[in-house]
């Protein structure tokens, strides 16, 4: 994560391959600009914006993008997002995931969000067989998620979560192998202290017809840090 006013890299993940599938998830805390907070990303690599937040809740804003990989992406190369943001106590961040066996096409985009000492997730409703339910969650003060519980229609399992340290954004992913139609909802987390937090969801769908579960595949993240606290992990 970075403070201030300024323009950051995300890292690719190591072993991108042509196909792969790209999610950018981007966030920031300007209480400010708020809603009008824009993310301007690098031309040379074009990501389609699938889910931005509109609530007015905190001063928090969510990103979510997607880019289907050409090969190029490779972890010394990286992104670059720079903000409009007027205020130099702004702390933006972002990681990119990457998939196997999805395609760009999605479904089903939800947004949920809260101050609260609990986390819900965001809604999921696929539409067909072979589908990925997908949560990414970020946390705006530094503690590190857990995986849901309660859900109904399906299974969550956080899969990937950002090192609680340094400036207040924390990121993770869960997702959910969704075998047919159905809608994965109801979970959730809890933490010792309040705080706004914003949970995104969308459905990927299989490259693979009628693919059986488990076959949808997440490999390595990259987050951007500030410098204060490391090199990019």
């Amino acid at each position: 994560m970075v403070p201030g006013n300024v323009t950051a890299e995300v890292f690719f993940p190591a072993g991108v391959t042509a196909g792969d599938i790209l999610l950018l998830h981007a966030s920031h805390n300007n209480s400010g600009i708020q809603a009008a907070l824009a993310y301007t990303i690098a031309p040379e690599f074009s990501f389609e914006q699938v889910i931005a937040t509109t609530s007015t809740i905190g001063a928090h804003r969510s990103w979510i993008y997607l880019r289907e990989a050409d090969g190029t992406e490779t972890t010394t190369t990286s992104i670059t997002i720079a903000t409009t943001a007027g205020s130099s106590g702004v702390t933006h961040g972002g990681v990119i995931h990457r998939f196997s066996n999805a395609t760009t096409a999605f479904e089903s985009t939800s947004v949920f969000s809260g101050t609260t000492r609990t986390v819900f997730d965001a809604a999921v409703t696929t539409l067909g067989s072979s589908r990925l339910a997908v949560n990414c969650v970020v946390i705006g003060f530094n503690t590190c998620s857990t995986n849901f519980d309660g859900e109904t229609g399906g299974d969550w399992a956080q899969v990937w979560t950002s090192v609680s340290s340094g400036p207040a954004l924390q990121f993770s992913l869960h997702t959910a192998d969704m075998p047919s139609s159905d809608t994965i909802d109801g979970g959730s987390f809890g933490f010792s202290a309040s705080g706004l937090w914003i949970a995104s969801g969308l459905a990927l769908i299989s490259a693979t017809a009628a693919a059986p579960a488990g076959t949808f595949l997440i490999f390595d993240s990259r987050i951007f840090v500030s410098p204060l606290f490391g090199m990019p992990t």
